[in-house]
């Protein structure tokens, strides 16, 4: 079992466990969440150089779990 006393609603109990945690000191531009938040329509197509021009990007955090989320500066987003 894992503690749910500080979750942000009890309807997330479902989904405590294991977490994978990863840091890096950059934040997310409002062009990076607009995209991040429009999966599917990748505007990397043009950009040779982009990460996540072949699919490799934010999108396979679903091969960790059901409900990726994370912390950009003055934004906490969960993919439900």
């Amino acid at each position: 079992n894992y503690n749910t006393q500080s979750l942000l609603s009890p309807s997330m109990a479902a989904w405590q466990g294991p977490a994978l945690y990863a840091y890096n000191n950059a934040q997310f531009t409002q062009h990076d969440l607009k995209n991040i938040c429009s999966i599917g329509l990748s505007s990397k197509l043009t950009d040779s150089a982009a990460t996540g021009r072949f699919g490799l990007g934010f999108n396979a955090v679903y091969h960790f779990t059901d409900v990726p989320s994370f912390v950009s500066g003055e934004h906490v987003v969960f993919f439900d």
